[in-house]
């Protein structure tokens, strides 16, 4: 808008620039962030859902903390202005078991002995999901 020209205000309705991912994965215990970036005339409303359920609060971020496998579902985000609301892609987040890289085992020292605990290091369980290797991950 240049000087002289006449204010126009914006009536348009909310627009995503940036969606959701299709698909994250996070281990239980630890934290899951899902960000959208929209666009449109103010002010955006965000109303965020896990299924049918609303969670979260009127934000462009859903931020979960403590994460267990019962936060795994589909998420998902629609906004609104006094113009219209849009919708966004849905989510799939999957919360994995955290995987136990230690484990206690009594080794014995002789015949007889009652042994000593040692902690021998595990590799990560093979049971993820191919997808989990190349999907977004969410912070720990």
């Amino acid at each position: 808008m240049g000087i002289g020209q006449p204010y126009t205000a914006r009536t348009d309705p909310p627009v995503i620039v940036q969606d959701l991912p299709t698909a994250a994965y996070a281990y239980a215990g630890g934290n899951a962030t899902l960000s959208i970036m929209a666009d449109g005339a103010p002010t955006l409303h965000y109303q965020w859902k896990k299924g049918a359920s609303p969670v979260g609060s009127d934000s462009p971020t859903l931020t979960l903390t403590g994460l267990t496998t019962g936060n795994s579902g589909n998420y998902s985000v629609t906004i609104n202005n006094s113009y219209g609301s849009t919708n966004s892609a849905t989510c799939l987040l999957t919360v994995l078991a955290s995987p136990d890289l230690y484990t206690d085992q009594v080794l014995p020292d002789a015949p007889g002995a009652t042994g000593r605990s040692t902690r021998r290091w595990l590799p990560p369980p093979t049971t993820i999901p191919a997808a989990a290797r190349t999907a977004p991950r969410m912070a720990a």
